[in-house]
């Protein structure tokens, strides 16, 4: 089986990448960088993000090993990479295949695992029309506007006070970025969680220059005068499941500090 190994440049991480490399060798795998069956990324959620966007067209099975804590992304920490390498050469494991988001307009499209961000630059707000499933819904005026998967609704999402949704559910989670609520600019103000076959449309901004952020990302648009799609895609990639953690015992970890 062919493979390859993505790495965070630390002494812990790049030791464990040696020592895969060996372990899989004896066992018959072989290095791919091209067209790889198994891709391993060592490191953490930031680190599988960027190997996600690498690799997506080749639909390798991904395997993510966190180098602190388990993460969102990551379903593995660093020692536990031989009990998985007993699970592959077995042949007994099992994964899970997830939806990307997918950010439309002209003739581009971007995808993201976690979240698509569209902000608005140099310190200024941006306005624009929210339609979804060809309903009108609000014209807010904000730093931004934020998409996230269920797995992203745990990253910048967040942070500006959206849901933790289980990572079981497909959703498109909508949240505004520091929303202006005046007599003339009003919003929900609020997250909103959409099911998966949801269509968002943005038209109608007030600035033809902003930025759209999709996962660790960007593109700089530029004399814009459209709209933008945003879609659960069909676009899927494949993620090693962890069996012997739940998506609480995450949450537990991520961010309930106990004594």
């Amino acid at each position: 089986m062919r493979f390859y190994i993505t790495s965070k440049s630390t002494p812990k991480c790049l030791k464990l990448k040696d020592e895969l490399i060996d372990i899989l060798m004896e066992n018959g795998f072989e290095i791919d960088e091209d067209n790889p069956e198994i891709v391993f990324s060592l490191g953490g959620d930031g680190t599988f993000l960027r190997t996600i966007h690498s690799y997506g067209n080749v639909n390798p099975l991904f395997i993510g090993f966190n180098e602190g804590k388990l993460g969102f992304l990551c379903e593995f920490t660093l020692d536990n990479f031989k009990d998985v390498i007993e699970k592959l050469i077995n042949q007994n494991y099992l994964e899970k295949e997830v939806r990307l988001l997918r950010c439309r307009f002209s003739d581009k499209s971007f995808y993201a695992l976690n979240e698509i961000r569209i902000e608005a630059i140099n310190g200024n707000s941006l306005n624009f029309n929210v339609s979804i499933n060809d309903d009108y819904l609000e014209k807010p005026n904000a730093d931004g506007i934020c998409f996230s998967t269920s797995l992203g609704s745990s990253g910048i999402t967040r942070g500006l006070r959206g849901a933790l949704v289980s990572s079981n559910l497909e959703i498109i989670e909508m949240c505004e970025k520091t929303p202006i609520n005046n007599r003339i600019y009003s919003s929900l103000n609020s997250p909103l969680i959409l099911d998966k076959d949801s269509v968002i449309l943005l038209d109608d901004f007030s600035s033809s220059t902003f930025n759209i952020f999709y996962d660790n990302y960007y593109y700089l648009v530029n004399n814009f005068n459209g709209e933008i799609e945003i879609t659960l895609s069909n676009k899927t990639i494949r993620i090693l499941k962890n069996e012997e953690t739940s998506y609480i015992n995450r949450l537990n970890d991520s961010f309930i500090r106990e004594n």
